[in-house]
């Protein structure tokens, strides 16, 4: 598993977006995040959905976000429509 910062550099950069590369690299690292508690976790996804809204990757944010959300982070801040979605990711 990549550090968390190489991760984070890598999903900017488009490293992971090969379906079996997110489910080996990404998907296990989110698992690991996991264990690790609920104040963690939400620190971390802050921090890389918004590295990844404003370095203009709005799709791979999207999928961070689906993964927190499958995750249980964020279940209560989010909403979706057919042409946006939010988060309120600083409750």
């Amino acid at each position: 598993m990549p550090s968390f910062h190489a991760l984070v550099a890598g999903l900017i950069q488009g490293n992971f977006d090969e379906t079996n590369n997110w489910s080996e690299v990404v998907e296990q690292t989110f698992d690991s995040i996991k264990v690790k508690g609920i104040e963690s976790n939400t620190t971390f996804y802050n921090a890389l959905l918004e590295a990844l809204w404003w370095s203009g990757q709005k799709s791979r944010a999207g999928r961070v976000l689906q993964a927190a959300r499958k995750r249980g982070i964020f279940p209560e801040a989010y909403r979706k429509t057919n042409t946006v979605w939010s988060v309120d990711a600083h409750r």
